[in-house]
């Protein structure tokens, strides 16, 4: 149930990201919570890229591996674009303005995912701040339809088959789905972090 990175990434980075795809093509229903971070299914490729940079840091990994890294990670995208399965993403607000790469990285980011929003197999989820919770924020977690959880630490990785785990994180993202806004003022919770975002633009000397 717990993975150390120490231990998968001896394989390295692009390499990761290839083993990954085939339970992502096997999947149906793919539900996403993410506090920080935008999940890597619906990452840019310098969002990708940017992500695999402090990756590399953190783990002593060559930086040579991130392109690469990023062109495998985004092999997996067009089952969202090409309507391929559903998916359900939770974000805490956070998630949109924290950044990675630079500030035009993180607004083209913000311009891909306002644009999946149209996708009919895709829901995106917003909780904006200031939102009253009666649930936790908490790490993110994937669920790959009722078969399998994961959630990604610093360390190491923690996933789980047993039905008792994959219905408990159920619960909880229906919890986390309570406080979510969707839709349009979802849509208004991105622009309002691209105003931001280019409100520091502008006030940087």
């Amino acid at each position: 149930m717990w993975t150390e990175w120490r231990r998968v990434l001896a394989m390295r980075q692009p390499a990761l990201q290839l083993s990954a795809i085939r339970e992502y093509e096997n999947t149906q229903l793919l539900r996403i919570y993410e506090p920080l971070i935008i999940p890597g299914i619906i990452q840019t490729f310098d969002y990708a890229k940017a992500m695999f940079i402090v990756n590399a840091r953190i783990h002593g990994l060559p930086l040579e591996d991130v392109d690469e890294a990023a062109r495998n990670r985004l092999a997996r995208q067009y089952l969202v674009t090409e309507g391929r399965g559903t998916y359900s993403l939770i974000l805490e607000a956070a998630a949109l303005r924290i950044v990675y790469g630079d500030a035009q990285t993180m607004s083209a980011q913000l311009d891909f995912i306002e644009d999946l929003t149209a996708q009919p197999n895709f829901a995106l989820g917003i909780i904006p701040f200031y939102t009253p919770r009666r649930q936790l924020a908490g790490d993110g977690f994937y669920l790959f339809d009722e078969a399998e959880v994961r959630q990604e630490f610093w360390p190491g990785a923690y996933s789980s088959k047993r039905p008792e785990d994959t219905m408990y994180f159920g619960r909880m993202f229906n919890m986390l789905r309570e406080h979510a806004v969707y839709g349009d003022q979802a849509r208004r919770e991105i622009a309002s972090a691209r105003d931001g975002l280019h409100g520091e633009l502008e006030a940087t000397p």
